[in-house]
């Protein structure tokens, strides 16, 4: 690799017939590429080669290696871990950090994948073709359901409990999951109520801005941790509080609503800083269940290209914003990237905090959002910024099955975000 980066070894792109293609997949060993050209059916079909060997990828590559001027393997567990150029000083590498928890919910989560034959797009194709698209639903949903029983039984064994606070980034499903743990609690017999922390954002004129001098509504500043610990504290030792209301279109808190908990009732909070200890540092630690909720890397499109967890929560954001919100797909591509940024200041560094991870992820939401989002990734116009974006992810959509959203039970997590959820 350093060689390669040395040199400065070319990545060819070529045009070539479905076909021979095909027939270079099969010759390279490369079979269940073979077998997803076979079910896309592009014709022509891109590949690059570099130094003799052929792949294919979810949107364009670099035409050399020298754009890739430093970069580090660090062994980890059974495989390699890549640092590439750090965003902010291409000269330096990315720092090498490892999530315990978090690789071992992934790697328990690839072997079930593995298990039931749905770990890449060309299994889905197979599943799809054969009528099975119900029972893969189905199976994904069962998951959800067996973990989100999993973590009432663990906050039933903690009777000392008081607060349950959910945490993830932006679309990772945190409303949906939050809502079905209390019902899963309700099943055990604890009851629940739900502290909405979007009420408590400071007056527009106060929020904080960010390097580009926007607001930024991400930032822990953003809300008003006095007044939340102040009504947390109050709540928990039986008081009544007075919730207050905030208007998104003013900018300002209005008059709420009362909320008072029942003597042994939970209460449960869900935002992007649940698991950050300033939001609910008047509660000990003995009180608090943490989870952090996150949709992991699913199936993939083969065994060289992932549809990442940011792609993911993307176009589930895409299709909320533009169905709840009115938001052009453009303007959420152009957003994305802020996005992202606020997720790993305020929000990742936090993931091992919490008690348990839930990974939201369903093996069938790609090609149930392909549907929706691939004429709003078209709409979007050449010469917009956002282009190129929408380009790639409209690359990668088309190696993946269209599956209808009918038997997606409305309880899903996947509901938030194409409509249809009973907690709406």
């Amino acid at each position: 690799m350093h060689r390669m980066v040395k040199e400065g070894v070319n990545l060819v792109r070529e045009e070539l017939s479905l076909d021979k293609a095909r027939a270079i997949m099969s010759v390279q060993g490369y079979i269940d590429k073979e077998r997803l050209l076979r079910w896309v059916n592009n014709d022509p079909v891109v590949l690059y080669r570099c130094e003799g060997t052929y792949d294919f990828f979810g949107g364009a590559l670099a035409d050399n290696a020298a754009i890739v001027p430093v970069f580090e393997l660090h062994l980890y567990k059974d495989g390699l871990f890549i640092s590439g150029p750090s965003f902010t000083d291409p000269s330096k590498t990315q720092p090498f950090k490892t999530s315990a928890k978090t690789f071992a919910l992934f790697q328990g989560y690839a072997r079930w994948l593995d298990n039931l034959k749905i770990a890449t797009m060309d299994n889905i194709h197979h599943l799809v073709a054969n009528g099975r698209s119900r029972d893969f639903i189905l199976v994904c949903e069962a998951l959800h359901t067996k973990t989100l029983s999993a973590i009432s039984a663990h906050i039933s064994d903690r009777p000392e409990v008081r607060l349950l606070c959910l945490a993830g980034p932006s679309s990772s499903g945190k409303t949906t999951s939050s809502r079905r743990i209390r019902v899963q609690l309700l099943a055990s017999c604890i009851n629940s109520a739900t502290l909405e922390l979007d009420n408590y954002f400071v007056k527009r004129s106060e929020t904080p801005r960010d390097a580009d001098g926007n607001f930024d509504f991400e930032s822990l500043d953003a809300l008003d941790l006095d007044l939340i610990n102040e009504h947390l504290a109050a709540l928990l030792e039986g008081k009544e509080v007075d919730v207050p209301k905030f208007d998104f279109i003013t900018g300002e808190r209005k008059k709420g609503s009362k909320l008072k908990l029942a003597e042994d009732q939970l209460l449960v909070i869900e935002g992007i800083h649940g698991l950050n200890d300033k939001l609910s540092e008047s509660v000990s630690h003995e009180n608090k269940y943490r989870i952090f909720i996150c949709p992991l890397t699913g199936a993939g499109i083969d065994m060289h290209n992932r549809i990442g967890t940011t792609d993911t929560r993307l176009l589930r954001r895409m299709l909320r914003d533009y169905r709840t919100r009115g938001h052009s797909p453009e303007a959420t591509l152009l957003q994305w990237p802020s996005v992202v940024k606020g997720s790993h200041r305020h929000i990742f560094p936090y993931q091992e905090n919490a008690d348990i991870l839930f990974n939201t992820s369903l093996a069938y939401e790609i090609p149930v959002l392909k549907g929706y989002v691939q004429p709003l990734l078209a709409s979007v116009k050449e010469d917009s910024p956002a282009y190129g974006e929408a380009q790639r992810l409209l690359s990668i959509l088309s190696f993946v099955p269209v599956i209808p959203s009918d038997d997606v039970p409305n309880i899903s997590i996947l509901r938030e975000f194409i409509g249809g959820s009973c907690f709406e």
